[in-house]
């Protein structure tokens, strides 16, 4: 009981510092670690896409783009593969279905529930790319 309420103690010390020097509490906005809230849905995809996207509201290739896709990995940890260049690449093709070089909100949105969905053969095919850590796909 005594460490119970210990951890409680530093918890809370640590959302405070975090909410005091950052402006905001990363936690309540994404749940805390094994608090059972899954920081996935339309309101985390939007969430993570507005933190990345430029001004005009696109993402474009490049750091952008890289920084989008570990944000998601950090929500998605079985997708780790989608740190290497050749995976964001490969998501690139699936998320930029109109081809523009641009991504909206809504075509990352809509990427990104495929990709975690599996709908479709290629967001199928990337997704278990990704979960095996990037190889080539099993014959």
């Amino acid at each position: 009981p005594v460490q119970a309420v210990r951890r409680d103690r530093q918890e809370e010390t640590s959302a405070h510092s975090c909410r005091s020097t950052m402006g905001f509490n990363i936690y309540e906005m994404f749940g805390a670690a094994g608090s059972g809230a899954s920081g996935g849905g339309a309101d985390a995809a939007s969430e993570l896409f507005r933190r990345h996207a430029r001004e005009d509201g696109l993402v474009r290739p490049g750091s952008a783009w890289k920084n989008l896709c570990e944000s998601v990995v950090g929500q998605h940890p079985d997708l780790a593969a989608l740190r290497l260049p050749t995976m964001q690449g490969r998501a690139w093709e699936l998320f930029d279905a109109t081809h523009r070089g641009a991504l909206s909100e809504e075509g990352f949105a809509r990427g990104l529930d495929a990709l975690l969905s599996e709908d479709g053969l290629q967001a199928a095919t990337l997704a278990r790319q990704l979960r095996q850590g990037g190889g080539p796909p099993p014959p």
